[in-house]
């Protein structure tokens, strides 16, 4: 399901300092009005829902959360730290093939 919304990006981008345009949140898609047309960013978010599903939700958020402050305590910055996480290098190696999710194999982001 994709909801378009400015408020929850909106507040990630100012806690990040980065311009988020999408997140997904238990397995819901939640996106910026104006980014609703971008193909990729919707892939991308998609494969995320299926990282979810996979972890049963939760795991996806402990994983997550073990990825990014890993990064975090290893010196990296913020930006640095979300995009070294086994998700985030998942979803944006593959976000521009459009059947990715037909063809993915499952647990692929402990392939990485």
């Amino acid at each position: 399901m994709i909801i378009l919304s400015n408020k929850l990006p909106r507040l990630l981008s100012k806690i990040s300092g980065m311009y988020i345009t999408g997140v997904t949140i238990f397995g819901f898609i939640i996106i910026r009005p104006e980014c609703a047309g971008d193909s990729q960013l919707i892939n991308h978010e998609s494969i995320h829902v299926a990282q979810y599903k996979e972890t049963l939700f939760l795991g996806f958020f402990l994983i997550y959360g073990w990825d990014f402050f890993a990064g975090i305590f290893s010196g990296k910055s913020w930006s640095q730290a979300y995009e070294s996480t086994r998700f985030e290098i998942e979803a944006y190696d593959n976000d521009g093939i459009y059947d990715y999710l037909e063809t993915r194999k499952r647990f692929a982001w402990l392939r990485l």
